[in-house]
């Protein structure tokens, strides 16, 4: 790889996805706009991945070969960001695409508004890569700059609506991305990417959201976020403890009581789905854990203002009730 800089560095974090490897970097490679380098980062893949990569490597210069072992995508992406010249970094999922005038697109709007963040739309799309539909945009319908605190508004939109959480979302500037920032974090395999969303966020001060739709997400029934692991637990406990200590720093006080609530809604979902492993004594070690973690302590100060829901789903998590509660969890989750 010869290239000393170029305008966009796009990244792509690359596990046992063989079946759709190719269409990902071709879509990549038929850019309208050429000013830029992929960065291919083999995270440790079992499959063929590699040799793809390789092949794709050794008939375009514009492409670097990353072949690490698994850590899991933060990592991944943290290893490509390291060799990274680009002005404006990117990241694309290994089985995930793009539209063909996705840099362009970009490009046109980092001329007109100078930006150091864009936010983006997607597309969804199913294994065959038939279109689903287009997502819509908690942030904006049309094009809109949000110049210093006026991103309040965005960090309430993340609280309300998980779709914004994606870094495949979002194009900011390489001196933006700070690993030392983030490297508390590098245990993290669910919830990554609101990690790198909140430090790109908190670093930026001009944050641009345009409505166009320019990746192409799969659907995938089997991936990380529909998987039952303990870990994730912790790694959602972690998460949240970065997200209220960023709107906490920005002094987003209104901020703070809509976040417990979603918070202490998702902390019990993540409880209640660990009934179906049916082990009682890791329930109840993890339960404690939990309930010990500073996050959690936090959202207590608010409880007052949880609401009758959140209050019962949070009784109900209470291993005394695990029997009741077991039952309830298989019912809800086998019907979802």
């Amino acid at each position: 790889m010869n290239c000393l800089s170029c305008k966009f560095s796009i990244i792509v974090p690359i596990y046992n996805v063989e079946k759709y490897l190719e269409t990902c970097i071709e879509s990549i490679l038929n850019q309208k706009f050429t000013d830029f380098e992929l960065i291919l980062v083999n995270d440790g893949s079992t499959d063929n991945c590699l040799s793809i990569c390789e092949k794709y490597a050794q008939s375009d210069s514009r492409i670097k070969v990353i072949n690490k072992e698994n850590q899991g995508p933060f990592m991944a992406r943290k290893s490509g960001r390291k060799e990274a010249v680009g002005e404006y970094l990117l990241f694309l999922d290994g089985d995930d695409s793009c539209t063909e005038d996705l840099l362009s697109c970009l490009n046109k709007n980092i001329n007109e508004c100078k930006p150091d963040l864009i936010i983006y739309n997607y597309k969804r799309i199913d294994k065959d890569n038939n279109y689903i539909d287009t997502n819509v945009s908690p942030l904006c319908k049309e094009k809109h700059l949000f110049i210093g605190d006026d991103k309040k508004e965005i960090f309430k939109k993340m609280i309300e609506n998980h779709k914004l959480n994606s870094i495949w979302i979002k194009c900011g500037k390489r001196k933006l991305n700070s690993d030392t920032e983030t490297s508390e974090y590098d245990d993290v395999v669910m919830g990554d990417d609101i990690i790198d969303s909140l430090f790109l966020l908190n670093n930026s001060e001009r944050i641009l959201a345009i409505s166009e739709p320019l990746y192409n997400y799969r659907i995938n029934r089997n991936g990380i976020s529909r998987k039952i692991c303990t870990k994730y637990i912790y790694d959602y406990l972690k998460v949240r403890k970065c997200f209220f200590e960023t709107i906490d720093s920005l002094n987003y006080n209104d901020l703070k009581h809509p976040f417990v609530l979603r918070y202490i809604h998702g902390v019990c979902n993540y409880l209640m789905k660990l009934h179906i492993l049916n082990n009682f004594s890791q329930y109840k070690k993890i339960y404690q854990d939990v309930k010990n973690s500073q996050i959690q302590k936090t959202a207590i100060m608010y409880k007052k203002k949880w609401g009758f829901a959140n209050s019962f789903a949070w009784v109900m998590c209470n291993p005394i009730f695990y029997p009741i509660s077991k039952l309830l969890a298989k019912l809800y989750y086998k019907s979802v």
